[in-house]
Order: C-alpha cells, then sequence, then structure tokens
C-alpha cells in the first residue's frame, strides 16, 4: 500500500514554544539560513532594484543539502515572492510572508526542502514510481534580532546576518 501523510505539528504549540533555538537542536528539526543579503535603494524615487540572496541549508544528517535562493524585483512595486520560487537546486523552493516591501522590516520566510527517503516508500507497486520522496514545511522570523541593516549615503540600504546568527525554520509541516 503506498503511504501518503502529511504530519502537522501543532501550530499552537509552535506559537507558543517560540524557542527556536530549542526545537532546532534536534538535527532534522529544521531548515537554516546561515548566509543572507538584502539590497534596496535608500531613495524612494530609484528605479532600481530590491535583492534578497540567502542560503537555505535542510541539516537533516542523512538527507541534507544547501541551495541558494534569490529574489530581485523593481524597487517600489509588489512583485516580491509571493508564490513558491525554487531556488538554485529545485528541491528547495521559498516565499515571503508578511513582507511589506521594506527590506528592514520583519517578515516571514516561507520554505520547502525535499528529498529521497526510501524508508517511507513502502511496498513497491508495479508500475508506478516509488513513492519515497519527502517534502519539509518550514518558515523563520527575519527580525532585527538576527539582521542588521545599513544605509550607505543616499543610495542604498544593505542587510545581513549579524554575526553568529542565522534564521532558524522550524519544520512544521511533512508530506511523503
Amino acid at each position: 500500500m503506498l503511504f501518503s501523510a502529511v504530519l502537522l505539528a501543532s501550530s499552537a504549540a509552535l506559537a507558543a514554544a517560540q524557542d527556536f533555538n530549542a526545537i532546532c537542536a534536534t538535527p532534522g528539526a529544521c531548515l537554516r539560513i546561515k548566509q543572507f543579503f538584502a539590497i534596496e535603494p535608500a531613495d524612494p524615487k530609484s528605479a532600481d532594484h530590491t535583492a534578497i540572496e540567502f542560503n537555505i541549508l535542510n541539516d537533516n544528517a542523512n538527507f541534507g543539502a544547501s541551495a541558494e535562493c534569490e529574489a530581485d524585483w523593481p524597487y517600489g512595486t509588489e512583485d516580491w515572492p509571493k508564490q513558491r520560487k525554487d531556488c538554485s537546486i529545485p528541491d528547495f523552493s521559498f516565499y515571503f510572508n508578511g513582507f511589506n516591501g521594506d527590506i528592514d522590516t520583519d517578515f516571514v520566510i516561507e520554505a520547502t526542502a525535499g528529498y529521497r527517503d526510501p524508508a517511507v516508500a513502502g511496498p513497491p507497486t508495479p508500475g508506478r514510481a516509488p513513492q519515497d520522496y519527502v517534502t519539509n514545511f518550514a518558515r523563520g522570523n527575519v527580525t532585527k534580532d538576527v539582521v542588521a541593516c545599513e544605509t550607505f549615503g543616499v543610495s542604498y540600504k544593505f542587510c545581513y546576518l549579524k554575526e553568529d546568527k542565522e534564521i532558524l525554520m522550524p519544520i512544521y509541516a511533512k508530506t511523503a
């Protein structure tokens, strides 16, 4: 029989815990952003672009991988990723939740990371491809606690991860 499951962590429990360090202490419980850069014009009349780039890591000991994710859009528009956008490896994707168009305000990155796990395939079914692909769904907060922003003259605003910080993204659901 084909195994198909959606395992949901209680959103209420996740919200109540809010100690992402404790949640992410277990390998494979989180995705992690260890590099994050964002830049946008400091002048609202600029015709330049806003750009965000980050490296996302699945820290699962058996199936870990990482990918570069990036997005850019004309400054002052609402063209940031609102729907899933693939990263450098299509097994990873992301979009922004709660983004208001300004890179130095808090927002959420929603991400997925997929991998093949033969343990979830179940017995072979003639004529069907193996059903061993697992997708993790995670979200993390981009806040002033972990990201610093600086304005360079009147030209650009630049944001980056603070020293020894990372954006922790607890996995709240999995599909197989």
